[in-house]
């Protein structure tokens, strides 16, 4: 079901009891949901129909969650891979899944884990269908799609940047150290399939293109990084990332509780996604960002609000810290459209800034 709230949002309920780790959206159904969180629950929202169902993991934290097809797979801290619609163990990772991502094009799940395995599963059979060794922790993990050519991406403990064939996991097409000095935190890729962001917690984002794809020159360099979601006092982790699925310009989400919107080709900041509460300080959400994600055709964008305990207990909003909430909001023609339309997008008093300032060639 889902409350309405200020600034035409609405607020998932019932919501979660613990921590948000993940929120995905149905590739067949565009207003279904489903959102993962330490609680040990998987829950299930139809954002119109006004309809929920929860699914329980075990007595596990669920770390991350995905869509197949009409089933919903998920990753938890004890290592299991399941799905968790049906109940089903696929199998397990020696440490905790980090990440679990569906393939469209191989119709695989994928997923990285805390003991350096990348893995990849069939749902009608049980067992890993393929395995391989990383060289570090998996921190992120994507499935960048496009022209046949489905590939998996993945970030390490080791600051290592991997990119895989998804039909062959034996080695990695490439292997680079990020250019991000400090722990990767997610990766999302281009709808179009020529490359992926990456973010970290020391408040930056870098843009990369696979080698040979439109725009990437050899040696990387259309590749660059830029400082976001920052202020006077800290400097914040950026928790999450997703692109926009037709105009190819993405959403960032950061512990400073804020949402930025940015064009990847023009190289500037949209705007700012402002919160649900005009009188909190800035824009920002009740607490930090700890997922996001658009549905299929662009017309919604899932924003969970969770504390991720960046300052420690009491910190997110005080001794009661803020509800764990998912957040559905209406992207606005001027918040997504890319900054080189010839039609200039109306200014919104709480979202601009100088975005060249960001941006730079390096991190």
């Amino acid at each position: 079901m889902a409350n309405h709230v200020p600034k035409a949002m609405v607020v998932l309920s019932p919501g979660a009891t613990d921590g948000i780790s993940d929120v995905r959206w149905s590739a067949q159904q565009r207003f279904e949901v489903a959102v993962s969180s330490w609680d040990g629950g998987v829950r299930r929202y139809d954002v119109e129909g006004g309809w929920d169902v929860e699914y329980r993991c075990a007595t596990s934290p669920v770390l991350s969650c995905d869509y197949c097809g009409d089933e919903i797979v998920a990753g938890t801290v004890d290592g299991s891979v399941r799905v968790a619609t049906s109940d089903v163990c696929l199998g397990s990772h020696g440490a905790g899944v980090r990440r679990v991502r569906y393939g469209g094009e191989t119709r695989l799940v994928f997923s990285g884990g805390w003991d350096r395995a990348l893995k990849a599963w069939d749902l009608r059979r049980s067992g890993a269908v393929a395995s391989t060794e990383l060289p570090g922790k998996c921190f992120a993990l994507c499935v960048a799609a496009g022209g046949g050519k489905e590939k998996v991406v993945v970030g390490t403990s080791d600051q290592s940047l991997l990119v895989f064939d998804a039909r062959d996991l034996s080695r990695p097409l490439s292997q680079k150290t990020s250019t991000l000095k400090h722990q990767t935190r997610c990766v999302a890729p281009f709808p179009d399939g020529r490359g992926y962001v990456v973010t970290s917690v020391e408040g930056r984002v870098a843009v990369e293109h696979f080698l040979g794809s439109e725009g990437a020159t050899k040696g990387g360099g259309s590749n660059y990084a830029f400082k976001c979601h920052r202020d006077s006092q800290f400097i914040h982790p950026v928790n999450a990332v997703d692109f926009h699925p037709s105009y190819g310009t993405f959403v960032t989400g950061g512990s400073d509780g804020k949402c930025f919107s940015w064009d990847p080709d023009s190289k500037r900041r949209i705007c700012q996604i402002a919160g649900p509460d005009d009188h909190k300080e800035g824009g920002a959400f009740p607490t930090s960002i700890a997922a996001l994600a658009f549905n299929n055709d662009g017309t919604r964008l899932a924003i969970a609000s969770s504390y991720n305990y960046e300052h420690g207990e009491g910190g997110g909003g005080g001794p009661q810290k803020a509800k764990d909430d998912v957040f559905i909001h209406a992207p606005l023609h001027h918040e997504v459209m890319p900054k080189n339309e010839p039609k200039k997008a109306p200014v919104v008093a709480t979202t601009m800034n100088k975005a060249a300032d960001f941006f730079s060639s390096a991190p």
